[in-house]
């Protein structure tokens, strides 16, 4: 039985994640305007894909740009813990910094920079090909102080995410042990005490450097 405070909780934060879609459908909408010179494509107007796209393989022709929405990834009710907002600030800025390509011009634009009950985020645009940003984002998030607490999702200018599966990259790992963080999750390997713990001991190191 969920007590009322907690269901109340669990309402709002679906409705955060409702109102953040509907935030990047509109950037993904503005831009695609932009880019046509105020005619919006009907395809990238209707939103983002929450399905990851198939990927042709290493050899496809590059994509036009890549949307990013970096946020963070808290486990348990709490999303904001204390120290979360000055590591998400560090982490953006290292993550903005590493992700072009060597010889990458005009790194990104900060379209958006907000935050709610969720915690913070950012909607990024960087000009380089989609499944290559996702490929050093994965690395960044795997080797980065604050990386397994961050999520960077990334999505072409159709609006199709761009996820580990079509790059035949391997799960985002757990928290607390090394299997993949989604069967964890499933199986409800850890107690909640375990998880929220060891987002603390993620912060302090970060905040350590």
């Amino acid at each position: 039985m969920i007590s009322g405070g907690l269901a109340e909780l669990q309402r709002e934060l679906l409705a955060a994640r409702d109102r953040r879609e509907e935030v990047l459908r509109e950037v993904l909408a503005r831009e695609s305007r932009a880019r046509a010179g105020g005619a919006a494509s009907a395809t990238a107007s209707s939103g983002p894909r929450t399905t990851n796209r198939p990927m042709r393989g290493a050899a496809a022709a590059p994509e036009a740009g890549a949307f990013l929405f970096v946020s963070t990834n808290v486990p348990g009710p709490g999303k904001c813990p204390p120290g979360l907002s000055g590591m998400f600030d560090d982490s953006c800025r290292d993550l903005l910094e590493v992700l072009p390509s060597a010889g990458t011009a005009a790194a990104s634009r900060i379209l958006v920079r907000d935050r709610d009950i969720l915690g913070p985020y950012v909607i990024a645009y960087f000009r380089q090909n989609a499944a290559l940003c996702k490929r050093r984002a994965v690395a960044w998030e795997e080797r980065a102080p604050g990386g397994r607490l961050m999520d960077v999702d990334v999505y072409d200018p159709g609006g199709w995410r761009i996820g580990r599966d079509g790059l035949a990259l391997k799960p985002r790992p757990c928290l607390v042990c090394d299997q993949p963080a989604r069967e964890c999750m499933l199986l409800r390997r850890h107690e909640p005490e375990d998880l929220v713990r060891a987002c603390e001991i993620l912060i302090e190191e970060t905040r350590r450097g």
